[in-house]
């Protein structure tokens, strides 16, 4: 009894955190930023707070390796901040996490003339209420391509901008008899949910009545997300 008691407190903690920290779910939590002379490029990272309740956060910059003379603006969880008079903050407090609410995080890059080295950009982001942490990760190059960066993604959302439509494509496999596509616009407000034919691949989603802006589109198969994409609609 007394081995066996220490593996299961073990056992529990364990399963306890892997539901907690499935509670926030992440595009990518590691964005690469292809940077090329005198052209502002953004790496994006998307944040879902798929728990039932608001949750109060924070972050702090674990490592900033970004050349001070680039142009880089940096937006967190409620504001934008630039390097064109102070270097950019080395950490933050948010406004409480909406259940349900999307938000997003970039980082973008002007290395204007100056050396392009690969480096590293790293954010803790703190969730006070269940008292976990997980990392964000912005790296620079010159060798990755949004193909690259694509292919590693389980769905793919084409053309964006959309016009009337929308194709929405599984990278491998098909989609579940129970996947949905969720749209919801900037502040999280869903505005409609389309069933995927179950067995397909492909699934072309009409965009014609939806007002010229920017949404997301959120893939579940069943209760688990497993895509997200920013998506511009132009008419």
């Amino acid at each position: 009894m007394t081995l066996i008691k220490p593996f299961l407190i073990v056992l529990v903690t364990l399963l306890f955190s892997y539901s907690t920290n499935a509670q926030l779910w992440y595009s990518q939590q590691d964005a690469d930023i292809n940077l090329e002379p005198n052209v502002e490029h953004f790496g994006y990272i998307y944040i879902v707070n798929t728990y039932g309740v608001d949750i109060q956060w924070n972050w702090r910059a674990l490592e900033n390796g970004f050349n001070n003379d680039w142009q880089i603006q940096f937006c967190e969880c409620a504001t934008c901040y630039t390097n064109d008079f102070d270097p950019l903050p080395a950490q933050g407090s948010c406004p409480d996490f909406g259940a349900g609410d999307t938000i997003e995080w970039k980082v973008g890059i002007n290395p204007l003339n100056e050396p392009i080295t690969p480096t590293t950009f790293v954010v803790v982001v703190n969730d006070q209420t269940h008292e976990t942490s997980d990392t964000l990760t912005w790296t620079t190059s010159t060798t990755s391509s949004l193909e690259d960066i694509d292919s590693d993604n389980a769905v793919r959302f084409y053309p964006n901008p959309a016009n009337e439509s929308i194709q929405i494509a599984k990278t491998t496999g098909s989609f579940a008899n129970d996947a949905i596509v969720r749209i919801s616009d900037l502040s999280g407000r869903e505005i409609k949910a389309i069933s995927l034919r179950s067995g397909s691949s492909v699934e072309s989603v009409s965009t014609i009545d939806l007002t010229e802006g920017l949404y997301f589109f959120m893939v579940y198969d069943g209760q688990s997300l497993t895509s997200i994409q920013k998506v511009t609609v132009v008419h």
